[in-house]
């Protein structure tokens, strides 16, 4: 997951190539998170880079924090 994120810094992106490395990178993260394989300092760097975009990155944002399940739960 740390080569994506490098890859993500250094690379010159456009928003679309951004996008779907961004979509990589958190699903990597997920699943780190799950295997309990979390590199040190590496949400630091994803979420430095969710936040210097946000404006590109709110539905990623959005789908991962899971608003529209918890919606869901609160209504029924």
């Amino acid at each position: 997951m740390n080569e994506f994120v490098s890859l993500y810094k250094s690379a010159e992106l456009n928003p679309s190539e951004k996008f779907a490395l961004m979509s990589l990178i958190i699903s990597s993260f997920d699943d780190a998170v799950t295997e309990g394989k979390i590199e040190d300092g590496v949400w630091e760097k994803i979420k430095g880079h969710l936040i210097s975009d946000i404006d590109l990155y709110t539905k990623i944002i959005l789908y991962w924090s899971l608003v529209d399940e918890e919606i869901v739960h609160q209504k029924a």
